[in-house]
């Protein structure tokens, strides 16, 4: 039996559900904590960049990433029409 891969809204929700978590995170880290592929990944960071639900910032020789205000707004409202859905289906 197949499993249903994730749609992209849920992988980007992911991303920005890891860096609300983690606060700040790099590549690497985010990566490991998302099971998302690099490629994909470098992707999804750039969207989300375009949105402005995520910021990138150097720090001496590497560069970190974290959720903005309104990533993290929009990370709350998806994760709880998740929870509301999921106690529907349950009823």
């Amino acid at each position: 039996m197949k499993t249903q891969r994730p749609s992209r809204l849920e992988l980007y929700i992911e991303v920005l559900a890891s860096l609300e978590e983690l606060q700040t995170s790099n590549l690497i880290t985010l990566q490991e904590k998302t099971q998302i592929g690099q490629a994909f990944l470098k992707h999804a960071i750039s969207f989300l960049e375009q949105q402005d639900l995520i910021r990138k910032e150097n720090v001496g020789n590497e560069t970190l990433y974290k959720a903005t205000p309104r990533g993290e707004r929009v990370t709350r409202y998806f994760l709880v029409q998740g929870e509301e859905a999921s106690c529907t289906l349950v009823k």
